[in-house]
């Protein structure tokens, strides 16, 4: 989360100050800027988006988990991996 933030606002001061002030080294921000993106953060995104997907598919309106998790799984993904819920 400090490191998001860091590559955020990157632009807007210098790096190692930021380091400083959030107290993380400025060695494992470049280490952790290099990584791609790991295997649960990738799936993390793919839900956001679907989860985006549907919302903007029911006029933008926020309803109940089941009707989103039935929009989901329509779709190919089980995205909370229960299937008991459905």
């Amino acid at each position: 989360m400090r490191y998001q933030f860091i590559a955020q606002h990157r632009q807007e001061y210098p790096i190692t100050l930021m380091c400083r002030v959030l107290e993380v080294s400025v060695s494992g921000y470049y280490a952790w800027s290099k990584r791609p993106p790991s295997r649960h953060s990738r799936e993390d995104a793919q839900l956001a988006e679907q989860v985006k997907t549907v919302f903007q598919a029911n006029r933008r309106v926020y309803g109940t988990a089941h009707g989103c998790m039935q929009s989901c799984r329509t779709k190919g993904s089980n995205a909370l991996g229960n299937e008991s819920l459905v």
